[in-house]
């Protein structure tokens, strides 16, 4: 629905394929397979006219469906990664990070507001009527909402960076997508262009991984638009693992 926070991030109509396969399945059947299931996705949905899409997560490290994907006419939009707590150092120094307060929330959205429509120019989530009056209710929660934590970066009493990461008690649909259960989710992190290339975004990654280790979680996840030109190197740089790709199509198309 357009009135809830996930729908940024998702198409209204979404139709969630599931395909398990036989580890000798060639090439040729694995593309039939997939065409099938677009017929049949087809089917179901043609009704709806716009906003809409058939979604298949597929294990990232699958590098020959990759090809095959592409052929069937699904493109890449999203990645899944995930990231050990222990493999990243301890944070060093507080810098210029701080919890998020009351009188950053108007600041706090914007700059929310502005990572989506970022991601929204690679085709990975869409700015919605009801976006920024969404974020900014949720930030409203967070600052006083135990399972969420923000985090901003604050320079000359302007606001110029947000984190933000819910924990593991609102966390349990990222189960089906992770072997191991208890897996913190960074919602956002994004810098003002001004201040890119500065470090602001690894001091913002370093205070969440550093209250997660507070809170005893181990394991963070996230998702990152495919096409972002920043986005991919930086969390690989900081250690994270790709593990889902996610693979979207118009299904009437």
């Amino acid at each position: 629905m357009p009135d809830e926070l996930a729908a940024p991030w998702e198409k209204l109509f979404r139709l969630h394929l599931s395909i398990v396969v036989n580890p000798g399945i060639s090439g040729e059947e694995f593309f039939s397979l997939v065409r099938l299931c677009r017929a049949k996705a087809r089917e179901v949905s043609y009704a709806v006219r716009e906003d809409k899409e058939l979604l298949l997560n597929w294990p990232a490290s699958d590098s020959a469906a990759i090809a095959l994907l592409k052929r069937s006419g699904f493109r890449r939009t999203k990645v899944f990664a995930t990231l050990d707590i222990d493999e990243v150092p301890l944070l060093r120094g507080e810098g210029k990070v701080r919890p998020i307060r009351g009188e950053d929330l108007d600041r706090a959205a914007e700059l929310w507001l502005e990572e989506i429509r970022f991601d929204a120019s690679f085709g990975a989530v869409q700015e919605r009527d009801s976006t920024h009056r969404l974020l900014r209710r949720q930030i409203q929660e967070i600052l006083s909402d135990e399972r969420s934590d923000a985090w901003v970066y604050e320079d000359q009493c302007s606001l110029y960076g947000i984190a933000v990461v819910s924990w593991p008690e609102s966390t349990s649909w990222v189960s089906p997508l992770v072997t191991h259960p208890g897996h913190a989710y960074f919602n956002c992190i994004y810098v003002d262009p001004n201040y890119r290339s500065r470090g602001v975004g690894k001091l913002l990654a370093a205070h969440a991984h550093q209250r997660a280790r507070e809170r005893g979680v181990q394991r963070i996840a996230l998702h990152f638009a495919y096409l972002n030109p920043i986005s991919p190197s930086f969390w690989r740089n900081i250690g994270y693992r790709d593990l889902w790709n996610t693979w979207t199509i118009d299904p009437t198309n």
